[in-house]
């Protein structure tokens, strides 16, 4: 078995772990169908549309989603829109938190098929539960990669101290249990992803990194249009001296075959919402 002595920062995720599964279990909401609800509703549609109703254009499905589960208390159609000019209908939020979400939505898909317990419609209770435990899966996710940041400059104790105050001292700690299915937790993984690969990019230049901070740079921007800033972060990673700009310049101009795959990268993964 692995040993924490000298990993008090690995504990304290791993209990994080622990605790956000166990209350996500024991509370419930997964059995009242109320994880997916509202804007947790409204990024998640995009599975059930595609892989059970094969049905995104029209959403002929949505009007029994809205009466047997009322996933927006009384608005109908929530975060589903029409386009006038084609009559077709268009989500509201973006694609990034359900692709977050479709490999627990595939699990639950498969047990409810397995054990005919609940309708395989999408929205019952196991599809439920998938979500809340995607969101609780991504937070530990989040913590790990963050810690694996931290670790590079300060030791144990501190990320220990800093990864026990975030999940359970902030707002991390609500998101992840009484917000299931929002893009927060999500988010956050992938501006830990950023983190930890700018400065693994900056220390190797490899293809590997290149490929997957634009990765984590596009999903950024497919979970939430907002997030675009991020892409600030790796832009300014270097700039901590007078000499800053003229590396900068330097960097850019000898890496330009990696930024503009980069780019592409990026690109491709924009192109996929607007498809």
């Amino acid at each position: 078995m692995m040993s924490f002595k000298n990993r008090w920062s690995l504990l304290v995720c791993w209990v994080s772990l622990f605790l956000f599964f166990c209350i996500d279990l024991a509370g419930g909401k997964w059995k009242r169908h109320t994880v997916i609800k509202s804007d947790a509703a409204g990024y998640y549609v995009y599975l059930p549309s595609l892989f059970i109703y094969n049905d995104i254009l029209n959403c002929n499905f949505y009007p029994y989603v809205d009466s047997v589960y009322n996933p927006a208390d009384g608005v109908v159609y929530y975060a589903v829109q029409q386009t006038h000019e084609t009559g077709n209908m268009y989500f509201k939020y973006n694609y990034g938190v359900a692709f977050f979400e479709a490999p627990l939505f595939f699990v639950a898909h498969g047990l409810t098929l397995l054990t005919h317990q609940y309708p395989a419609d999408g929205y019952s209770a196991f599809y439920q539960l998938s979500v809340a435990l995607s969101t609780v899966l991504f937070s530990f996710l989040g913590l790990l990669v963050l810690r694996k940041f931290l670790l590079d400059f300060f030791d144990e104790r501190i990320t220990g101290i800093t990864l026990f105050i975030i999940s359970i001292g902030t707002n991390f700690f609500a998101q992840t249990i009484t917000q299931p299915g929002n893009c927060h937790i999500y988010l956050f993984f992938l501006f830990a992803v950023v983190l930890y690969s700018t400065q693994r990019w900056y220390q190797s230049f490899s293809w590997n990194q290149s490929l997957f901070l634009a990765f984590a740079i596009g999903m950024c921007m497919v979970t939430r249009a907002t997030a675009v800033f991020i892409i600030f972060f790796p832009l300014l990673w270097c700039f901590t001296s007078k000499l800053s700009m003229r590396y900068f310049v330097s960097v850019m101009s000898a890496q330009r075959q990696k930024i503009f795959s980069m780019l592409l990268v990026i690109a491709f993964l924009i192109f996929l919402q607007l498809m």
